[in-house]
């Protein structure tokens, strides 16, 4: 009598599911990448930098998780021993994927200061949570690589377990702060609804980052001794540089909205921040006003309008093509306004 087949979802299927779903984060994120590097050239080059280095640290990852998916299914496959190879999972996962986490929330921590300078304390509190989880994961993924005996196998899902939580725990943080310092603020009635489109943006994008987070926590903790929340967690780096850069680029929308006459697009791009350095000399007027009022230099007054809507299409090439028409004449404006 033959023996019954060995099960093998319970041990494959999480890694396979999240390993495509990470392809499908980083095919997001390229795109997401390449929207702002054309709408937003004249952000503040510490923003660029972070984008960039962020879209890296995902490249990391995905060529990684590539090589081990590779190895499992096609070299590998069917020998059930070399699964328990530790391979680059705990470089792309905990390490590189905390640390990932780390800097998109510090970003929105920087947007609860633009907003309300007051609240900096807020920031810093979240700040300090963020940066307990990234020293969490890259503890669970160097405890990882050592010898395995009793000891480390009791910390590892201790800082497994710190590490989710504080991740659930500063996003949850960021959407009720934002959402709260947004629908206090003192705005003029017709900023209103751009006021609930942000408010809703912050509250969806934190709100799946957050059930992502809590749903590896939880198969953590309710089935131990498995790998089901390995899947939850490998897309937790896509979740979160995607959420960092469809903030970003929300500004474009808002501002095509101006262009088109609807003032309450631009007071939504002026929620999410510019980013944009200084032109002019009126420019660095108008950013000795914004210190004087408790503003950021470079960045629009919150809840305010620009008067010059031509402003607004400098820093939107894409928009600008989309208007006038080729590559070509972007371009050339851009010589212009580089001589100028």
């Amino acid at each position: 009598m033959s023996s019954p087949a060995f099960n093998y979802a319970p041990l494959v299927s999480s890694t396979l599911i999240g390993s495509l779903l990470n392809f499908l984060f980083f095919g997001t994120l390229l795109v997401q990448v390449y929207v702002y590097r054309l709408c937003f050239p004249k952000d503040h080059p510490f923003v660029k930098s972070l984008v960039y280095f962020i879209f890296l640290g995902m490249l990391v990852c995905t060529c990684l998780i590539a090589r081990d998916a590779e190895y499992r299914y096609a070299t590998a496959f069917g020998d059930i021993a070399r699964w328990s190879y530790t391979l680059n999972s705990p470089i792309y996962t905990p390490i590189l994927g905390s640390f990932i986490v780390m800097l998109a929330q510090g970003f929105f921590c920087c947007r609860i200061v633009v907003i309300k300078r007051a609240a900096w304390p807020l920031a810093v509190v979240i700040g300090l949570i963020s940066m307990t989880q990234c020293g969490c994961g890259m503890g669970a993924g160097i405890v990882s690589y050592m010898k395995s005996d009793e000891l480390h196998q009791h910390v590892r899902p201790v800082l497994v377990k710190a590490w989710l939580g504080g991740a659930a725990l500063a996003d949850i943080l960021i959407a009720v702060s934002m959402t709260t310092l947004l629908l206090t603020a003192a705005v003029v009635p017709s900023t209103r609804g751009v006021v609930k489109s942000v408010v809703r943006l912050i509250i969806e994008t934190n709100i799946l980052s957050s059930v992502v987070t809590l749903l590896g926590l939880l198969l953590l903790v309710c089935i131990p001794n498995t790998t089901y929340y390995i899947g939850a967690v490998m897309v937790m780096p896509g979740i979160y540089a995607n959420t960092m850069l469809v903030t970003l680029n929300n500004r474009a929308i808002a501002r095509f909205e101006a262009g088109d006459g609807d003032g309450d697009g631009d007071a939504l791009g002026s929620f999410v921040g510019s980013f944009a350095l200084p032109r002019s000399s009126t420019a660095d007027a108008s950013s000795k006003e914004q210190l004087a009022a408790g503003g950021v230099p470079g960045e629009p007054m919150a809840f305010a309008r620009r008067q010059d809507a031509d402003a607004d299409e400098d820093d939107l090439p894409c928009l600008r093509a989309g208007k006038r028409g080729s590559v070509y004449e972007i371009e050339h404006e851009s010589q212009v306004d580089a001589r100028v």
